[in-house]
């Protein structure tokens, strides 16, 4: 059996909660990806800002399974540098069902040079992106969980060309 046979079966015997969380994380994570390529930092930071939304516990199926398919979703179709994608999808679609998140921006020196990364934490946790992200980068000033944009990092400027950990 090729591989696409495999690929297509395991998907067709995905349960439809995969499928409807597929549907909505899928094109959101792409969407951040094109936005970061095409639009300036700044900007794209402002558009995946977290909405203010009435606070509701979403359940934690819903969560996990929006994690799960935002990290999947990187890992398959951007295989370079994901993690700003990623994170700043799951930041936004997780406000939405009122889990907030921060997003966390830092920077390591290694044999190649300069590493950014991203990740997601909440109540000071790691969600996304890595659970040894924090010992592993230097972490930048905190974007705080508000839809406005007083806190953006690297403000005014480009961010550092990302690679991926």
């Amino acid at each position: 059996m090729t591989t696409l046979a495999r690929r297509l079966r395991r998907a067709a015997a995905l349960p439809p909660e995969t499928w409807q969380t597929a549907v909505r994380v899928v094109p959101t994570v792409l969407a951040a990806r094109v936005a970061l390529q095409v639009l300036p930092y700044r900007t794209t930071v402002r558009l995946f800002a977290p909405t203010t939304r009435p606070r509701r516990s979403p359940s934690s199926a819903r969560v996990k399974g929006t994690l799960r398919v935002a990290s999947w979703t990187g890992k398959t179709f951007l295989a370079d540098r994901p993690c700003l994608s990623q994170a700043l999808a799951a930041r936004w679609l997780l406000a939405r069902d009122g889990y907030a998140t921060d997003l966390k921006l830092g920077a390591r020196h290694s044999a190649d040079g300069i590493m950014a990364h991203a990740w997601l934490e909440h109540d000071g946790h790691v969600v996304i992106g890595g659970s040894d992200s924090p010992s592993t980068y230097t972490a930048f000033k905190s974007v705080k969980r508000q839809s406005d944009d007083s806190v953006l990092p690297f403000s005014g400027v480009q961010p550092p060309e990302l690679v991926a950990p």
